[in-house]
Parts: C-alpha cells; sequence; structure tokens
C-alpha cells in the first residue's frame, strides 16, 4: 500500500497568505523561526533576534535590543565594572542595536564616580559617605566643618575638622576642640582694638566658645589698671613706678 505523506508548511520558507514573506530581514541580526510546521498551524512563526541582541516577535518583526551590559560583543562591557577595584554596577540606558559603546560604569555607594564605556574611577569623600572611616557626624554643622583632603578610595582615616571662625581649633579624625580667643578673634564679644596697643594688653584667660565677654584689658608697666570687656583706665603712680 502506498504510503501517505506527511505534509507540512513551514511558513518562514513558504509563500501562503499566513507566511513570513520577508519580514525577519529588515534586520541581519533577526532570524525566522516556525514554532510548528503542521499544515493546520498557521500564523504561529516568530522573528527571533540572534545574539548577542534580545527579543521576538510573534508572527511580526521583533524589537532587538543590545543590553551591552549583558551581552557579549565587541562593544559590550564583558565585565569590566566588575573587575574593578571598587564595587561598580553596569547600566545601559540606550539598548537600541546601533546605540553601542554607550554602557556606564557606576560606583557602588559609599564610593561616588562614573565612566563610559570604561571602568570609573572610583573616589571617597570620607566628609560625605557613610563608611566605617567616615566622619558621620564628627564635625558639627554651624561650628565645624569637614575636610578630606585626598579622597582615593585607600586613603582613609585622613579627613579632619576645622572650627569655623572666629572659633579656631582643628582635630584629625575626630571631632575638633574649639576655642574662642576674644582678644584675637574678630566676633560682637571679641575686644577687637579695645585694648590700645602700647600702653595695655588683651588677655583672655577662659577660650571656652561659651566663655564671652571675660577678656581683660591689662596696662602694662609702668602703667597699673585693668578692665575686663572694656578698655582699662591706666593710671602712673610716680613714687611706686620705675619708670
Amino acid at each position: 500500500a502506498a504510503a501517505t505523506a506527511m505534509c507540512t508548511l513551514e511558513e518562514c520558507d513558504a509563500t501562503c497568505p499566513s507566511c513570513e514573506k520577508g519580514v525577519c530581514d529588515v534586520q541581519p541580526h533577526m532570524e525566522c523561526r516556525d514554532m510548528d510546521a503542521s499544515p493546520g498551524s498557521k500564523g504561529d512563526w516568530q522573528c527571533v533576534c540572534l545574539a548577542p541582541y534580545v527579543g521576538l516577535g510573534n508572527a511580526a518583526a521583533a524589537q532587538c535590543t543590545l543590553d551591552e551590559c549583558t551581552a557579549a560583543c565587541p562593544t559590550c562591557e564583558m565585565g569590566a565594572c566588575a573587575a574593578a577595584p571598587q564595587p561598580q554596577t553596569c547600566s545601559d540606558a540606550a539598548q537600541a542595536p546601533d546605540a553601542v559603546n554607550d554602557w556606564v560604569c557606576t560606583c557602588s555607594l559609599p564610593y561616588v564616580g562614573t565612566a563610559e564605556a570604561v571602568a570609573a574611577n572610583c573616589t571617597l569623600d570620607e566628609c560625605t559617605a557613610e563608611c566605617p572611616s567616615c566622619a558621620g557626624d564628627a564635625c558639627p554643622a554651624g561650628t565645624q566643618t569637614c575636610t578630606d583632603p585626598d579622597d582615593a578610595p585607600l586613603t582613609i582615616h585622613d579627613w579632619f575638622c576645622e572650627c569655623v571662625p572666629p572659633l579656631t581649633g582643628v582635630a584629625v579624625n575626630s571631632t575638633a576642640a574649639c576655642t574662642l580667643d576674644e582678644c584675637n578673634a574678630t566676633c560682637t564679644t571679641c575686644a577687637m582694638d579695645e585694648c590700645p596697643t602700647g600702653t595695655q594688653e588683651c588677655v583672655d584667660s577662659d577660650t571656652a566658645p561659651t566663655a564671652t565677654q571675660d577678656w581683660t584689658c591689662i596696662c602694662l608697666a609702668p602703667l597699673v589698671g585693668n578692665a575686663t570687656a572694656a578698655a582699662a583706665a591706666c593710671t602712673l603712680d610716680e613714687c611706686a613706678a620705675v619708670c
């Protein structure tokens, strides 16, 4: 007995109303695949993007994308971000097939830095970042400022707190012990020019920032006299003085 033929309908290659008819050929990185070639299965062909591109279209052209962070291709990241000394993540904002070399390495916190198509040069500002070696709240806002002179990732514990004028003081890797010398500083409670040069000297016996208006003008010998928070009324006793 004659054998019955097993007919198939390969919609990627045939010519028929439901066939692909070259739709997948509009892009060089796309091919057609017929998921079921039985004669009764029609319109089930797909346009499939070829690696490194990703995407498929059911009975239509696919919208292929190229994620250069995850794909393997000449322009792809290929682990550059992960291989950097500091932890970095890769992102590819534009994944159109012709958008290449636009992937970005971004440093992971507490590090800062980005670079396109190469690993980033990360920095670590210990004054603004959050990390075990960072300043945190060590430099009180308003009275002290924090400075990190070298933000290289491996240069740590070098930040310092510096008192804001008229306060003075600095400390590396810790809170500064601020002082207020009202004889030498410029402030509303300071001596300024109250103690006349040549005849009086200014002494601030307590330079704690909260100890204000306690400076004293002291008359220079052979003059005598002193006054707190004001110019002294100097006198000269010619019987007792050496002049």
